[in-house]
C-alpha cells in the first residue's frame, strides 16, 4: 500500500468518526425480509429486493427528490461515495460511472431489483428518467457471487416509489437558463412531469410519465493545445428530448401471496455534437427502450415461514446511429443495435432458525444482439447462488458466507464467492468487512464487432477481479459516519490492440489494481442544519508489462473527489449550497496528458407554498467553471433553472 493511502488510513481509524455514515442503519438494510411473527405476512409486492440487503456491505442511498432541478441520473450519482461519473455533454448525454475505479461495464445496474445490464456493455445512465425513482441505490465492492455477471465493481439498483392507499399525485414544471451564450432564448432546458397512483387494501398501482428538453447551447472553453483558439465557443448540434413513462402494481391474493407487475419504456432523440476538435455537425442517435416484469411473491408458514419470489422479465432496446455528414469518417454512415433479453428468476429465503437465513437464487437469461458490424448473436446463461445470513450472537455478530456460478452455452462456467463479516461492539458501532470475486464476460460488441476501425475477437475470456474492504460504521440519532479501505485487483481486462491496417482487435492483456479509501457521513446537530459530505481517494493503477503506462493512473479515473452539501431549512424554505471536487484526471495511459482539477459549486432554495405547492431555483456551476470528464466532451456552463410543483 502506498504512503498516501497509509497515512490516510490512519487518520480514518484515529478519528474517522468526523462524519456521517451515507450506509443505511441496520433497520433500513432489510427493507426486503419481514420477521415472521404469529401475525406478520410478507411486505407489500412494491417493496423489491434491496442493495441493503447486503448487510454486511458498505450502501449508499440517494434521494433523487434532492438534487437540484435542470439534472438527470449522472448528475444526481455524482454526490455518491466512491462514484465517479463520465458524461459526455450534459442533459440526456451518454453518461457511465464508475464505482472504485472500475470501468463503467464492470457496474451492474438494476431496476427494481431487475437487470438492465447486460451483453451490449455499459448502462446509459441518461436514458433513465431521475424524477421516476423514490431513492438510488449504490453497492460498493466486488458483489459477483450475489449479483453475477459484471459486479465487479460494485451495484447500482434504481428503485421506484412505493404505492399507497388512497388517491395521489403530483406534476411538476421544470426550466433551465445557460447563462452568458447569447441567444435570449426563453429556455434552455424543459423538465415535465406527472407521478400518479392509487390504493385499496387488496391492491395498489403508481405511473409515471416524464419528458425532458435541451438546445445543449452551452458555452465551453476550447483545448488551446489543439490549435482550437482560446475564446468561448458555443457547443452545436448537441440537442435532445426524451419521454419515458412506468406503470407498477400489486394485487394480494391472500394473507401471504401476492403478484405484481411493472412496464417502462422510454424513448430519446439527440444530436451528437462529437469531439469539440472532430465535430460531427449533422450526427444524430434514437434510443428506445421496453421493460416488462411480471412476478408472485409469497410467504409459506407451514414450511417455516419459507419465501418465495419468482419473476419473468422481457428488455428490449434498440439504438439508431447516423452521420449523413460522414463528420469523422468522411463518408455518410448509420448503424443499429437491437438488444433483447428475457429473464426469469426464483428466490428461495428460509429462516433456520433464530441464527440462519438461507438465500437461494437462481437466474436465466438468453440475450439475442443484432447490430450492423456485429450480426445476430445470442446466449444463455443460467447464474445460480447460495448465501447465509449467520447471526450466532444476534445482531452483535453476522457473518454472510456466499457462492455461486455461471454456465453459459459457449462459454466457460465461472465460479466466485464471497465473504462478509459485521462485529457491533455497541449498537452505534459496527465494524465490517467483506471479500469476494467478480466477473465480466464479453460484451457481443467485443466478441464479434467488425466494422471501420475496430474487430471483434470470439476468444475472449471474461474479466475477473478479486476485492476485499473494511471499515467503521458510526450511527447516533443525528450523526452517521462511515470511513473504509478497500482494494481491488482487476485481471484479463480487456484491451483494444492496433493490428495492420490500423485496425483495433481487443485482447485479455490488460492488468489494474485500485486502492484507496473512502470517508462519508451526515449530521442534524440542530433542526435548522443539515450537513452531509464525503471524500474518496482512489489509485487505480495500470499493472500491464507496458514500461510507459505501468504504475500509472488508469486514463479517467481521477484520484480524489470531494462532494459537501448543506442545507439551512427555514419553516417553509431550504437554502442549500453543494460543492464537488474532482482532482487531475488523467487523459493518456502514460499521465503525460491531464484534465485540469475543477471545483464546481451549486446553490439553491425551496420553497413550500401551502400544503399542494412547491417551488425551487438553484443556480448550477455558480462559478461558470469550464468542466470535462472525458476530454474533447465539455460539460454545461453555468445554469440557472426553476421547477414547480403541485401535489395531491
Amino acid at each position: 500500500m502506498r504512503p498516501a493511502i497509509a497515512a490516510a488510513l490512519a487518520a480514518l481509524l484515529s478519528g474517522a468518526f468526523a462524519a456521517e455514515a451515507e450506509s443505511p442503519a441496520p433497520a433500513e438494510t432489510y427493507p426486503d425480509i419481514v420477521d415472521l411473527g404469529e401475525d406478520e405476512v410478507i411486505a407489500p409486492p412494491e417493496e423489491t429486493r434491496s442493495l441493503g440487503g447486503q448487510k454486511t456491505s458498505f450502501v449508499t442511498s440517494i434521494e433523487p427528490a434532492e438534487q437540484p432541478p435542470g439534472g438527470d441520473l449522472g448528475a444526481a450519482l455524482r454526490s455518491a461515495l466512491g462514484v465517479h461519473v463520465e458524461s459526455l455533454g450534459g442533459l440526456g448525454q451518454y453518461a457511465t460511472m464508475s464505482i472504485r475505479g472500475s470501468s463503467g461495464n464492470q457496474v451492474a445496474v438494476y431496476l427494481d431489483g431487475v437487470r438492465v445490464s447486460g451483453g451490449g456493455g455499459a448502462v446509459d445512465l441518461a436514458s433513465f428518467p431521475l424524477a421516476h425513482f423514490e431513492r438510488i441505490e449504490v453497492l460498493r465492492g466486488t458483489s459477483g457471487a450475489r449479483f453475477g455477471d459484471a459486479a465487479l465493481g460494485g451495484v447500482v439498483n434504481l428503485v421506484t416509489p412505493r404505492g399507497a392507499e388512497g388517491t395521489w399525485g403530483s406534476l411538476s414544471l421544470g426550466q433551465g437558463i445557460y447563462t452568458g451564450n447569447g441567444r435570449g432564448t426563453a429556455a434552455d432546458i424543459v423538465q415535465i412531469g406527472s407521478t400518479f397512483g392509487h390504493g385499496e387494501e387488496r391492491w395498489r398501482f403508481l405511473g409515471s410519465v416524464q419528458g425532458a428538453w435541451t438546445n445543449g447551447d452551452f458555452l465551453y472553453k476550447p483545448d488551446a493545445d489543439l490549435g482550437l483558439g482560446r475564446r468561448d465557443t458555443r457547443r452545436r448540434n448537441n440537442a435532445y428530448e426524451s419521454l419515458g413513462a412506468l406503470l407498477k402494481g400489486g394485487y394480494s391474493l391472500g394473507a401471504a401471496w401476492e403478484v405484481y407487475g411493472l412496464a417502462e419504456v422510454f424513448a430519446a432523440d439527440k444530436e451528437i455534437p462529437g469531439l469539440t476538435s472532430f465535430p460531427t455537425p449533422e450526427a444524430a442517435q434514437d434510443d428506445r427502450r421496453l421493460l416488462l416484469v411480471g412476478g408472485s411473491r409469497a410467504v409459506l408458514p407451514d414450511l417455516g415461514g419459507l419465501e418465495v419470489d419468482g419473476r419473468v422479465s422481457v428488455l428490449a432496446e434498440r439504438s439508431d446511429y447516423r452521420d449523413p455528414g460522414g463528420g469523422i469518417t468522411g463518408f455518410p454512415y448509420e448503424t443499429s443495435n437491437r438488444d433483447t433479453t428475457f429473464g426469469q428468476e426464483l428466490t428461495l429465503v428460509a429462516p433456520l432458525g433464530t441464527a440462519h437465513r438461507l438465500r437461494l437464487s437462481e437466474e436465466l437469461r438468453r440475450e439475442t444482439f443484432d447490430g450492423d458490424g456485429v450480426g445476430s448473436h445470442d446466449r444463455t446463461t443460467v447464474f445460480a447462488s447460495l448465501a447465509d445470513t449467520y447471526m450466532p450472537l444476534g445482531d452483535r455478530v453476522t457473518l454472510m458466507p456466499q457462492g455461486a456460478i455461471d454456465l453459459c452455452d459457449g462459454g466457460d462456467t465461472l465460479l466466485c464467492g464471497g465473504i462478509g463479516g459485521e462485529f457491533k461492539p455497541w449498537s452505534f458501532l459496527a465494524l465490517r468487512a467483506n471479500g469476494g470475486s467478480g466477473y465480466r464476460r464479453p460484451s457481443f460488441q467485443e466478441l464479434y464487432y467488425d466494422l471501420g476501425f475496430l474487430t471483434g475477437n470470439p476468444e475472449l475470456d471474461a474479466e475477473r477481479s478479486v476485492g476485499f474492504d473494511a471499515g467503521p460504521v458510526l450511527a447516533l440519532d443525528w450523526f452517521r459516519a462511515e470511513a473504509g479501505y478497500f482494494r481491488t485487483v482487476y485481471d484479463d481486462l480487456i484491451v483494444y490492440l492496433l493490428q495492420s491496417g490500423f485496425r483495433f482487435k481487443p485482447y485479455n492483456v490488460g492488468k489494474a489494481v485500485a486502492e484507496g479509501v473512502e470517508v462519508g457521513g451526515s449530521m442534524e446537530p440542530w433542526e435548522h442544519l443539515r450537513l452531509r459530505a464525503n471524500w474518496t481517494y482512489a489509485e487505480v493503477l495500470d499493472k500491464t508489462r507496458d514500461p510507459s503506462s505501468r504504475d500509472r493512473q488508469v486514463p479517467g479515473k481521477p484520484r480524489n473527489a470531494v462532494f459537501v452539501r448543506c442545507e439551512v431549512p427555514l419553516w417553509n424554505l431550504c437554502p442549500y449550497g453543494e460543492y464537488h471536487f474532482v482532482g487531475r484526471n488523467p487523459v493518456t495511459r502514460a499521465n503525460t496528458k491531464m484534465l485540469a482539477a475543477r471545483h464546481v459549486a451549486n446553490l439553491g432554495i425551496r420553497c413550500r407554498l401551502g400544503e399542494s405547492l412547491a417551488i425551487e431555483a438553484a443556480c448550477k456551476n455558480l462559478t461558470d467553471e469550464r468542466a470535462v470528464d472525458v476530454r474533447g466532451f465539455p460539460l454545461p456552463s453555468r445554469t440557472v433553472a426553476v421547477a414547480l410543483t403541485f401535489q395531491w
